[in-house]
């Protein structure tokens, strides 16, 4: 499931993704919801800077295997 609004209305929070392939700095999923439905997409690693002491990189996904009523 994607965590933050990367390339609207394509890829927006809570799109469910399928995985396809995993690389080192991208993912490339399948798109399962949404209005892009069955398109390819890649998912390249974004910088997260909270504070000015440190930066995090990561893949802004998030693995869903059940989802509750409220992110339904």
């Amino acid at each position: 499931m994607f965590l933050r609004n990367l390339n609207p209305p394509k890829l927006l929070n809570e799109t469910r993704l399928q995985d396809k392939a995993l690389h080192k700095n991208i993912i490339e999923a399948i798109v399962i919801t949404g209005f892009s439905r069955e398109d390819i997409v890649l998912i390249p690693r974004i910088t997260l800077i909270p504070t000015d002491e440190f930066k995090r990189i990561q893949f802004p996904l998030n693995v869903c295997f059940a989802m509750t009523i409220n992110k339904s």
